[in-house]
């Protein structure tokens, strides 16, 4: 069906675990095992009856996946949904930020690091984009306490320009 719905009825929540069960083929066998292994948890966040327009989101069936028999890109497409139907089910991703102001010879310097508790939802995808610049990877910081000296080891100047906006995804594509 045609629709642009991001949501489920509270109908299809005990459908599930079948269609779960239907995808128990590589590369989403792990991640599905790991879902039924915590448990189906429906919430709000993907189930909303008031917020299904004609048809529920589009989800994979309960019928069991044969990936040979599908095209290319039927097998693309199939991965998108089965990726993001993966997604909502997972627990969420957890990291834990540190921010840095450093002043240096009058001017204050900003770094921010990411240190990753729980790779959640995140293990569905491949998240490492050839797209991405180096500057914008996450980067880990040591361990600091409010008022440690550091020691500049370099400082280089550099010029920038402004980005464009970012590319659509699937997500953002549909609410477009």
């Amino acid at each position: 069906p045609r629709t642009d719905s991001r949501f489920l009825s509270n109908d299809i929540v005990p459908t599930l675990k079948d269609r779960l069960e239907g995808m128990q083929v590589k590369p989403y066998a792990q991640h599905v095992t790991r879902i039924l292994k915590r448990g189906v948890k429906a919430n709000k966040s993907f189930v909303n009856d008031a917020k299904v327009s004609d048809h529920h989101a589009i989800i994979p069936t309960e019928e069991p996946l044969a990936l040979g028999a599908l095209s290319e890109k039927e097998r693309k497409l199939y991965d998108l949904i089965a990726k993001r139907f993966l997604a909502v089910l997972m627990p969420p991703f957890e990291y834990e930020e540190t921010k840095v102001f450093a002043e240096i010879g009058g001017e204050t310097f900003t770094a921010k690091g990411k240190t990753v508790q729980s790779q959640g939802w995140k293990a569905v995808y491949d998240f490492e984009d050839e797209d991405d610049d180096e500057e914008e990877k996450d980067q880990t910081l040591p361990k600091l306490a409010k008022g440690d000296t550091l020691s500049v080891r370099s400082l280089t100047e550099t010029k920038g320009e402004t980005k464009p906006p970012a590319r659509f995804n699937e997500g953002t594509l549909l609410s477009a």
